[in-house]
């Protein structure tokens, strides 16, 4: 084969027969070679190949060149890794920042394939303009500690990426990852300076970026999408869920509770109406379970009554360690504030003589 006939080519795109390769800047239909569709994993978005030259503006693959590193992924039909690209130098994680406030949960599937290729991995908190400045405080702090654990940590709108970003990925090929809808292809279009309608991407495509970078946009995979992920079961494991008190608006975060369930809010004690047992996330009423009152647990541990506005049920909740102290008390001395009778009327009554009955009785039904 005269070898001026051959042209050193980037795979942009497969699809059928043919596949679309970058050359020069310009972007250029292939032919493919049965030996390439036949064969699994041997073609891949990303490869470094040789096209031969037909004529007539026809080229064909002859080729596919060693590959500097294979990023897989899980195979959505539970039959091992999938091929999702091949030759990039960076992975970028992409996660919706609603999403994490709802449940912190990472696409650890992103970054366990960067680490799985032996790449260096970042992570990117998209929509963040989202979030009220209370939610995007606390969530900051939340992501802070992985920039140890990361190669580039950041956080923003995906239209309005951070100044700090392209410098970092600048040069690389740099393959994009995330759930449904996190804004991966609005980032790609931004930091490459594309204007053009954004449509879901339902397959792998390489595109030219600034200053040599390429970039790898990928379907949204929904095992990185909490939203996607089989609801969990807080009666047998710890829940770690932020939420937005929908009674008081207060961001409430797990941190301080001293528990490994938060139950409710520890500024204003209300909770929502989720459960039918607790932790089974079975209940379809949501409505606002408010704090009227406050009893004594055995062993002397406090708990709140929540009553539900909306259906009037009643359940019995452990105190947190940074629930409001202040409110608690008032809950608690309510009956005091409005009892119903005159104190007067406790003129002549042996209170402590009725509180040692009441302790005797308590501690012979424990016995019982």
């Amino acid at each position: 084969m005269n070898q001026s006939n051959l042209l050193t080519v980037r795979v942009a795109g497969v699809m059928n027969r043919q596949a679309v390769v970058l050359h020069a800047g310009r972007t250029l239909p292939c032919l493919l070679s049965g030996r390439l569709l036949r064969q699994k994993d041997s073609l891949a978005v990303g490869d470094r190949a040789e096209a031969e030259v037909l004529g007539g503006g026809q080229y064909r693959l002859t080729r596919i060149l060693p590959r500097t590193s294979a990023l897989r992924r899980p195979s959505r039909r539970g039959s091992g890794d999938a091929l999702l690209a091949a030759n990039a130098d960076f992975v970028l994680a992409v996660c919706a920042a609603p999403s994490l406030l709802r449940a912190f949960a990472l696409p650890e599937w992103a970054l366990e394939a960067a680490r799985a290729a032996g790449l260096p991995a970042g992570l990117f908190v998209s929509h963040w303009d989202r979030l009220a400045p209370e939610e995007g405080d606390a969530l900051a702090r939340r992501l802070e500690p992985l920039r140890a654990e990361l190669d580039s940590l950041a956080w923003g709108s995906a239209l309005e990426p951070p100044a700090g970003l392209l410098p970092a990925l600048r040069g690389k090929s740099v393959a994009v990852l995330g759930g449904p809808g996190c804004g991966k292809t609005a980032l790609i279009q931004r930091l490459a300076g594309v204007q053009a309608p954004l449509r879901p991407t339902t397959a792998v495509s390489l595109s030219q970026g600034p200053d040599g970078t390429l970039w790898l946009d990928t379907p949204g995979f929904r095992g990185a999408s909490p939203a996607a992920k089989p609801a969990p079961d807080y009666r047998r494991q710890p829940c770690g869920e932020s939420f937005s008190c929908k009674a008081c608006g207060a961001l409430v975060t797990p941190e301080g509770a001293a528990s490994r369930h938060r139950n409710h809010c520890p500024h204003c004690l209300s909770s929502l109406h989720v459960d039918e047992e607790p932790g089974d996330r079975a209940c379809t009423c949501r409505g606002i379970m408010e704090p009227v009152g406050v009893w004594v647990r055995k062993g002397g541990e406090w708990a709140l009554i929540h009553r539900c506005r909306a259906c009037g049920a009643l359940r019995s909740n452990r105190i947190a360690a940074d629930d409001n102290p202040a409110l608690l008390l008032s809950i608690a001395l309510r009956p005091l504030a409005q009892p119903p009778f005159p104190l007067s009327s406790l003129s002549g009554v042996d209170l402590s003589r009725e509180m040692r009955h009441n302790e005797g009785n308590d501690r012979q039904e424990a016995d019982a």
